[in-house]
């Protein structure tokens, strides 16, 4: 039988149907065609994207991929880059981790300095206050011993005295109900002759015209035979009532007590004072600068005394109470103090 050969390569055939199975696909045939006679094959050309291996059937180009060395490296270098990009990440954030780490065991140790310092401080405080809490403590008994010593005399002192500093107004009395009994009972009667007893000229003939201060300080003093001061720092006052009996008050409630039950005699003092600036000023014995603020301190005093605004005033009048009355207490000053031990060595 006589070959047939290919026109392009020159491979011999013993059929036709094999010569034109191998023209389609022979890849050295289809590329001799390309370049020598530059004719274009009848068929679909694969090419590897790798490594450019010519395949002529699909099966044939993915038989090739699955053995390509050219992908397979360049698949291997992808995968180790993607890995090694990884590992940086990795690599940074464990970097980023330990100096998150090293910053956080700082801080734990500087909370811990904060901790010890403040503990010590607690410790120096709590030291200082069981030495302040130990002087009181002391102080204490030492003022118990006195009350107790102070008490024996004057169980042991059948009299009761009266002491009148230099420096004060108080009378420091040790029997209670002494000074009690000799109290002006407290009701409207007592309280208005009081106040009815003040003088208009005693609000403007001392102190520079002050009206409010004159008027506070006469009140105060008419209201202060009524009173026993107990307690000078809480303003604490006994009182007798109308049926002889004791009664505790706030001073302030005491002065504002009075001050409504005498509003009607404070308002005719007010009105007397008018007139008798009136006169004065008729006769020229006043200047017009202190006229006027007489006039203004009165028209003040009657304002209080209709709108009840009257904190300022109770307290100077609380204040002359308490400085003018008598003081029953326990704790003497040491000049007091003083003349009991002389009286008592004598």
């Amino acid at each position: 039988m006589s070959e047939i050969k290919c026109e392009y390569c020159g491979k011999g055939f013993s059929s036709v149907y094999s010569l034109s199975k191998h023209k389609k696909t022979a890849s050295y045939c289809i590329e001799i065609q390309r370049t020598q006679f530059h004719l274009e094959p009848e068929v679909n050309i694969y090419t590897c994207e790798y490594c450019g291996t010519v395949s002529t059937t699909k099966g044939n180009h993915a038989a090739h991929l699955g053995f390509c060395k050219v992908k397979k490296e360049r698949e291997h270098a992808i995968e180790f880059n993607k890995m090694k990009d990884e590992l940086d990440t990795l690599r940074k954030q464990y970097e980023l981790q330990t100096i998150q780490l090293v910053q956080r065991e700082k801080d734990i140790e500087t909370l811990r300095l904060l901790a010890d310092e403040k503990e010590r401080q607690i410790a120096e405080k709590e030291r200082h206050l069981n030495l302040c809490i130990a002087e009181k403590n002391e102080e204490i008994r030492q003022l118990k011993e006195q009350i107790h010593s102070k008490d024996i005399y004057i169980q042991q002192t059948p009299h009761t005295t009266i002491y009148q500093t230099n420096n004060t107004n108080h009378k420091y009395e040790f029997n209670f109900q002494t000074v009690f009994d000799k109290l002006s009972p407290f009701t409207d009667e007592n309280v208005k002759e009081r106040v009815g007893s003040i003088l208009p000229r005693n609000l403007i003939e001392s102190n520079d015209y002050n009206v409010i201060l004159n008027f506070c300080s006469n009140f105060g003093r008419k209201l202060a035979d009524m009173v026993i001061l107990t307690d000078k720092s809480r303003g604490l006052i006994f009182i007798k009532n109308k049926d002889g009996e004791k009664e505790k008050h706030q001073v302030k409630g005491f002065v504002n007590k009075c001050l409504v039950l005498s509003y009607p005699e404070c308002l005719q003092l007010f009105t007397l004072t008018r007139n008798l600036l009136e006169s004065y000023s008729i006769r020229d014995s006043i200047m017009p600068e202190d006229e006027a603020r007489c006039y203004g301190d009165l028209t003040i005093l009657r304002e209080y005394l209709n709108t009840q605004t009257l904190d300022k005033t109770i307290r100077m009048i609380s204040s002359v109470v308490t400085e003018n009355c008598v003081y029953v207490s326990k704790l003497l000053p040491g000049s007091v103090e003083q003349k009991m031990i002389e009286e008592v060595t004598e």
